[in-house]
């Protein structure tokens, strides 16, 4: 299904299409009232307030114990230990490098030491010229092109 791709982060060689479209198309409905858009970003600098903010979306009162419980239970260090979520079930099916984990270390814009200079400044051209300039992006975009994406 797939053609052998020079680059393939670039590229986006996945089975439905290219991820900034899904981003596109998620963020042209995020005044709906049934779509709940979250950062990656927030909910790392704030987990307990996010916890708060989807149960608040989904109508469902919690207890701040119950709060407290799922804030553990969706740490990092808990995700990253839980079979459930982590997809080492990947590596079981060899569908992938058994020395890489699929959750590394858990810090915002990490995945920058782990790409080249020149992979890091093309996604973000790509990223530019791709998603929708209102989409408030503060991890990957240099200073000035996230004020020129305004």
């Amino acid at each position: 299904m797939f053609a052998r791709l020079k680059n393939p982060i670039l590229s986006s060689p996945v089975l439905y299409g290219p991820w900034w479209q899904h981003v596109t198309e998620a963020w042209e409905r995020k005044d709906d009232e049934n779509i709940l858009i979250l950062f990656y970003e927030d909910l790392h600098k704030d987990l307990e307030k996010n916890v708060r903010i989807i149960a608040k979306f989904l109508e469902k009162q919690l207890t701040d114990k119950q709060v407290e419980t799922i804030v553990r239970h969706c740490s990092f260090l808990n995700m990253k230990n839980n079979s459930a979520v982590n997809y080492d079930w990947l590596k079981k099916r060899n569908l992938a490098n058994k020395d890489v984990n699929f959750m590394r270390k858990g810090q915002v814009g990490d995945w920058k030491n782990h790409l080249s200079e020149d992979i890091v400044r093309r996604l973000d051209e790509m990223v530019a010229s791709k998603l929708p300039r209102d989409i408030p992006i503060t991890d990957s975009l240099p200073e000035a092109n996230v004020a020129a994406r305004l």
